[in-house]
């Protein structure tokens, strides 16, 4: 009975990836290597123009090894009409990343790398890289029929020795769907003003976080995307990721959470870098750049920056009309119109 109960399992997650190959996913499969049967974990990392991936790697070998093995699929991504700097970094970077996986084999920890330097530049970013290295990570998930967990990663964090482990311990108990792993951003070997606006940037992050499930917004999470993680059947039944340039991850996330049982697991951590970025219009690389040019333009006047977010009244007026949702479907056209006028303006 429990074999049979095996077997159908199998089927309905090979199905899930077939279907949503069909539907959504990239055009075919990538890695031509067979995936090990056992295998119920794999960790996407996307990579653009990125001159320190080796120390993720190192970070993600320093890791306890879980009993059941794990992949890890690297996206080095560019747009057809890429930057001849990042062309050639990210060649530098492949061949970095193969000298490297020829000095560091581990059987229970397996590295695949694809290279994508040819996007459609009307859709190369984060947004489409992830989606490539997780549309392949379902597919060989689906190719051993395991609804296994696909996991987010940046090409510049660093994990906690047991990453992999709380992760690869979530397969099996219960019935997982996503999460989000704890974070924080290191601040050890940073200078000061660089340690002083990532505190500030941090802080806005939970702050907002902490507001949201204040005034009881239901889907009161981070959405960090080196922090996501889903099981292979929600990924596919959510349409999988979007090819957005940025911001790939809150919209990810929020088709995600109406589906239920996403969770924040807090045993282990990821530390994003907080360096400065262009490489994307938001995000956390953008947020320290501009704190760096208000540090650089006060020094002009003797003045400290200060750190500016969102006021919590607006949350609070935001808060007014979620308590009301709920009457916009019990309620005619006139009485729901009369609750929006009592709503605040702002």
């Amino acid at each position: 009975m429990l074999k049979e109960r095996t077997i159908s399992r199998e089927r309905d997650m090979s199905q899930v990836a077939n279907f949503y190959k069909e539907r959504f996913g990239c055009a075919h499969s990538h890695i031509a290597k067979e995936i090990n049967k056992a295998t119920s974990l794999i960790i996407v990392i996307p990579i653009f123009n990125e001159p320190d991936v080796i120390s993720t790697l190192e970070s993600l070998k320093a890791c306890h090894l879980p009993n059941d093995p794990v992949e890890v699929i690297l996206v080095i991504n560019n747009s057809e009409n890429g930057k001849t700097e990042t062309i050639k970094q990210n060649e530098l970077t492949r061949q970095e990343i193969i000298a490297w996986l020829k000095k560091n084999k581990t059987p229970k920890l397996t590295f695949n790398l694809m290279l994508e330097n040819k996007l459609p530049a009307k859709h190369a970013g984060v947004g489409l890289a992830r989606k490539i290295g997780m549309d392949e990570a379902l597919y060989r998930l689906g190719k051993i029929g395991k609804n296994g967990i696909i996991a987010c990663l940046d090409a510049d964090c660093r994990v906690d020795s047991n990453y992999l482990e709380t992760i690869s311990g979530l397969y099996g108990q219960g019935e997982f769907t996503s999460g989000h792993l704890y974070f924080e951003h290191p601040l050890e070997e940073e200078e000061a003003n660089i340690r002083e606006g990532i505190i500030n940037y941090e802080l806005g992050l939970r702050y907002y976080v902490q507001a949201l499930k204040f005034i009881q917004y239901p889907y009161a999470y981070h959405t960090i995307g080196s922090c996501m993680i889903t099981s292979a059947k929600t990924y596919a039944l959510s349409g999988g990721m979007n090819r957005r340039k940025a911001g790939e991850d809150f919209y990810f996330l929020h088709k995600i959470f109406p589906l239920g049982g996403h969770k924040t697991f807090n045993k282990t951590c990821v530390y994003p870098s907080p360096r400065i970025s262009d490489r994307v219009p938001f995000g956390t690389g953008r947020a320290m750049g501009k704190w760096m040019d208000m540090v650089n333009a006060c020094k002009k006047s003797d003045k400290m920056p200060e750190y500016e977010y969102y006021a919590l009244q607006s949350f609070l007026d935001l808060g007014k009309f979620i308590a009301a949702v709920p009457c916009f479907w019990k309620y005619a056209d006139q009485e729901i119109e009369k609750i929006m006028a009592d709503l605040p303006r702002s």
